[in-house]
């Protein structure tokens, strides 16, 4: 039962690969400056966790599954989709 949630859950949101991912939030800080805490507790990811998956410290700690979910779903929201309008630009050129 809990698979079928979970199948449903990814059909709605698009997923990124960690690389995709942690350039977006580099984006939402330096330009946009969304603090780290606020992205964490925005997506539901612990804090330490979030930051440990952004360091490049920890290679192999890497956003997968539900920490994956959980940020695309974050990106999904309405005003930080309207943030991301200028990376998606950028990265194009």
């Amino acid at each position: 039962m809990e698979k079928a949630t979970s199948t449903t859950e990814l059909e709605k949101v698009k997923l990124y690969s960690h690389e995709e991912i942690v350039e977006r939030i580099d984006y939402l800080f330096a330009v946009k400056g969304i603090r780290f805490k606020q992205m964490a507790q925005d997506a539901e990811i612990a804090q330490f966790y979030f930051m440990q998956l952004i360091n490049s410290k920890f290679p192999k700690q890497v956003f997968q599954e539900k920490s994956q979910i959980k940020i695309c779903k974050y990106f999904q929201k309405p005003e930080i989709k309207l943030m991301l309008k200028g990376f998606e630009k950028q990265s194009v050129n």
